[in-house]
């Protein structure tokens, strides 16, 4: 997850749209399991909400569809 956080941190709009991507298959993937990690996403999942980059925008939308 550490990895997961630092790229959504990271000033390439790739590497933030990468971590959503990222989220959304532990999501679909983890299921139920991966509840006690969505507290600790929801900063990074609200921050990208507000990107600049229209790709990073939209990448946020599959996690919380996929829980």
């Amino acid at each position: 997850m550490t990895t997961v956080y630092e790229a959504a941190k990271s000033k390439k709009a790739e590497a933030r749209q990468g971590s959503m991507f990222a989220l959304e298959t532990l999501c679909e993937l983890l299921g139920r399991q991966f509840e006690p990690y969505v507290i600790q996403t929801l900063p990074f999942l609200l921050i990208c909400f507000s990107d600049s980059s229209d790709d990073v925008r939209r990448a946020p939308l599959a996690p919380p569809a996929s829980l």
